[in-house]
């Protein structure tokens, strides 16, 4: 029992003295050092526990002083710390859903959206809003949302009225990316909830043409890791107030 827990403590000291070298080279005033001391911390994190691991080069972070070395471990970060956090990150910008909505006044829209006769029978389209078409990759198609379902309430809070698209519209953009809602749908003459998790609506580009529009999964990435960067200044900031 004693060489096994003399092993384990070798073998962590061993460790922390690695990351402790690595973490002054990337300090050094040799370029080729700070590259290899960030390769080098990146293997490490990502070796064995690398949830752990990276946990401990986020405190790393947090008590540097040193600007280079910040800006190495923020790289190191985002290579192994950052898909461990992604959905816990506290995000900013607009709430979007992922669907187009019928118009209210359909029949004057042939041609846009749904075509007169594919229009469900006995609709109100100011009950709810009516899907028209629900854009791929978006928090809609992963809730499980089809064209004709009509949303009749957000969190318990009706849409019926005058202008059930602008409300629904102006719930969600309030709302940040990562919120998570729950829809209540109208299918035929079934009623259900499906809950939905809001996402970056800069992702998806302005010019909507119903299911032919795609997620920029790359510019959703992008806005993302800026909100983990932005997390990851605001902890620093926090803890150097404390």
């Amino acid at each position: 029992m004693k060489v096994v827990f003399c092993f384990v403590l070798f073998h962590l000291t061993s460790f922390q003295t690695e990351v402790e070298d690595w973490q002054l080279a990337l300090r050094s005033d040799d370029f080729q050092t700070r590259e290899t001391a960030e390769k080098k911390l990146t293997e490490w994190a990502l070796a064995e526990q690398p949830r752990e691991r990276a946990d401990s080069l986020v405190q790393l972070f947090l008590q540097s002083e040193d600007p280079e070395e910040m800006r190495r471990l923020i790289q190191v970060l985002f290579n192994v710390h950052f898909e461990h956090i992604r959905d816990e990150i506290p995000q900013t910008g607009r709430g979007f859903i992922g669907i187009s909505m019928v118009p209210l006044a359909p029949l004057r829209f042939a041609g846009r959206g749904l075509a007169p006769g594919q229009l469900p029978d006995r609709i109100d389209v100011h009950e709810g809003v009516l899907v028209d078409a629900v854009i791929p990759g978006t928090p809609a198609e992963k809730a499980g949302l089809r064209q004709n379902d009509m949303i009749t309430h957000i969190d318990d809070e009706s849409l019926k009225g005058e202008d059930p698209r602008t409300l629904l519209m102006k719930i969600v953009s309030d709302q940040v990316p990562g919120t998570q809602l729950k829809l209540t749908i109208k299918r035929g003459e079934e009623l259900m909830d499906k809950e939905v998790k809001l996402m970056n609506a800069e992702a998806v580009p302005e010019r909507r043409v119903n299911a032919l529009v795609r997620v920029d999964e790359e510019k959703e990435r992008e806005l993302l890791k800026k909100d983990y960067l932005r997390w990851l200044l605001n902890k620093r900031e926090t803890r150097s107030i404390r």
